[in-house]
């Protein structure tokens, strides 16, 4: 088997474990959570030694009809009046909630289906000799 097809399997393969893995941490982040749609009601300055930044404002209402309001900590894609899905702690939404960044099962089937793909190519290249 020449090395570049080996190479071709080898990446197909980490493609698949890597979105595998991704979506994984995904579902253990938000373990023994609740979880609601907030939606992003404005921006928030945020300073650091190395300058500032806007972050999102969410608010959300918890399963006992508290609103919540959090503020994130590092710059993200999110525009005013998009919703996002906020997994939190029953006793503690204000400071324990997560936005899980993992895949979603759309993405992982992508991701699957295209390390598949390129370890298939990989198996059926021909390697140049006769």
């Amino acid at each position: 088997m020449s090395v570049i097809k080996f190479a071709i399997i080898v990446v197909g393969i980490l493609i698949v474990i890597i979105g595998v893995c991704n979506r994984q941490q995904r579902s253990a982040a938000t373990l023994g959570m609740n979880s609601a749609v907030g939606q992003v009601v404005g921006q928030a300055q945020a300073r650091t030694y190395f300058g500032s930044f806007k972050v999102a404002v969410i608010q959300f209402v918890t399963a006992d009809a508290t609103t919540v309001t959090i503020t994130l900590g590092q710059p993200s894609p999110y525009r005013i009046g998009d919703k996002v899905t906020i997994y939190y702690a029953p006793e503690n939404p204000e400071c324990d909630w997560a936005i899980p960044s993992g895949l979603t099962p759309w993405q992982l089937a992508f991701t699957v289906v295209i390390g598949v793909s390129i370890a298939i190519v990989g198996l059926v290249m021909k390697t140049g000799n006769p």
